[in-house]
């Protein structure tokens, strides 16, 4: 028996850049993913690509910018989870760890216990929330806790 994964769909590079830490607040100009607060959710790297990310790169590390040239970007995957620990208004807190401006009107999740899914999980994804059935088995690719694995949880 397994659990329904909330998923949500980023385009690359940002999906990416959350699996591999430089990005920890999610962007969006709606509330919607606010029921989700307290959840671990998949992170799926949609297959389109933003062209505009690439101005995103003044906001990571030093060196950090010649790595990402050098990295695989998966497409059609879930990459990651991670929990929505809290999200309101974006504040010019956000901004590094948003790798955009502060902006008005724009909603910030902020993330927390990113981890990486390896090897990455091939989905086709989906607009708002959609959900993947994840089995017991793959618990350990997914790294759910005991707690995270409630019978609300559960299939």
């Amino acid at each position: 028996m397994g659990i329904q994964l909330p998923v949500i769909s980023l385009h690359q590079p940002w999906a990416s850049w959350i699996a591999w830490g430089y990005k920890n607040v999610e962007t969006r100009g709606h509330t919607r993913f606010g029921k989700l607060v307290g959840q671990r959710v998949g992170i799926h790297a949609a297959r389109k690509w933003d062209r505009d990310a690439w101005f995103a790169r003044r906001f990571l590390p030093r060196g950090a910018q010649a790595r990402l040239l050098q990295k695989r970007y998966p497409r059609g995957a879930i990459v990651a989870t991670a929990r929505i620990w809290d999200y309101g208004p974006m504040v010019p807190g956000d901004e590094l760890g948003a790798l955009l401006a502060c902006h008005d009107g724009v909603v910030a999740y902020r993330l927390t216990d990113v981890v990486r899914v390896m090897p990455e999980y091939p989905a086709k994804g989906r607009q708002g929330i959609w959900y993947v059935e994840v089995e017991e088995w793959q618990f350990d690719r997914f790294m759910f806790t005991d707690g995270e694995m409630t019978p609300s949880a559960r299939a």
